[in-house]
């Protein structure tokens, strides 16, 4: 991650991932939205978008059923200060938070603020850009801060240059939260 620590704080990214956003179709937007309704259903929770970026996925997470927050967090504070634009046009609670996913300091403090299940999405490959040691920092991170009832949704939609696929994933994947009798 520290080769990228110069674009992601260059002032003109934003700008340049909001473009190269607008014109990607691959998020399947739908499945996922689709995913978080069905999910708990008539259930509050919260979503924390893990590399919010500009904010695009704020247009259809606003959107999502059922929801009490959306919580932004990025690394880079250009992203989030181009995000707060989006932000400002949604309906629902929007937090937006400057932290590290391999080091987080605020993030485990929210999390212990809500009650209510969190789904934790990477999306628009944010998790593919960290190097096989560091994607296993952050899962662990995450597992340390689920609950039971948190769902983690990661997705990749490039082959990155620390991404090697050996096999597919015939089974559901899961990892372990705080209580090792507990899966989710």
């Amino acid at each position: 991650m520290n080769d990228l620590k110069t674009f992601w704080f260059h002032p003109q990214t934003p700008l340049y991932c909001q473009t190269m956003n607008e014109m990607s179709a691959a998020l399947d937007e739908k499945l996922i939205a689709n995913f978080i309704n069905s999910y708990l259903p008539r259930k509050r929770k919260s979503i924390i978008d893990l590399g919010i970026g500009t904010g695009r996925e704020l247009v259809w997470l606003d959107r999502v059923l059922w929801v009490n927050r959306i919580i932004g967090i990025d690394y880079s504070e250009e992203m989030l200060k181009f995000c707060q634009n989006q932000a400002k046009k949604c309906n629902h609670e929007i937090k937006l938070i400057n932290d590290d996913m391999l080091k987080p300091i605020l993030l485990p403090k929210l999390v212990k603020t809500y009650k209510d299940p969190f789904i934790f999405l990477s999306l628009i490959n944010t998790f593919g850009n960290f190097t096989k040691e560091e994607r296993i920092i952050i899962l662990k991170n995450l597992s340390s801060l689920s609950k039971k009832s948190d769902r983690v949704i990661l997705a990749l939609y490039k082959k990155s240059q620390h991404v090697k696929l050996l096999s597919t994933i015939e089974n559901s994947p899961y990892f372990q939260t705080k209580e090792p009798k507990d899966k989710a």
